[in-house]
């Protein structure tokens, strides 16, 4: 009988989760509108339209100017990733790797 009753009782439980789950999604769903959020993207649409454009283009120059360290930390990992899959770990050469793709991150 208690077997019976703990399948009854995790059964509710498990409804009244699902439940919550879908009306939080069909609220969620029908409201439509994204968050705020906290990027600079986000900050910058809500300044006035002259601002908004200079902030932008600023926005755009700095992403071109840490494109090369950007791609030198994406190489350091692919690096690290493929000294990681060897049979014998070169810890040396993946403590570089690391280091690389750290001190890139940190610019």
């Amino acid at each position: 009988m208690s077997t019976s009753r703990n399948l009854i009782v995790a059964s509710v439980v498990l409804n009244v989760f699902l439940a919550g789950a879908l009306a939080g999604g069909a609220v969620w769903v029908r409201s439509g509108k994204q968050g705020q959020g906290y990027s600079l993207e986000a900050a910058g649409g809500r300044l006035p339209d002259q601002q908004r454009m200079l902030f932008r283009k600023a926005l755009r120059e700095v992403r071109l100017e840490s494109r090369d360290i950007i791609l030198d930390g994406q190489q350091a990992r692919r690096e690290a990733a493929d000294l990681l899959r060897q049979p014998v770990l070169d810890t040396a050469a993946l403590s570089a790797a690391l280091e690389r793709a750290r001190n890139a991150d940190i610019t």
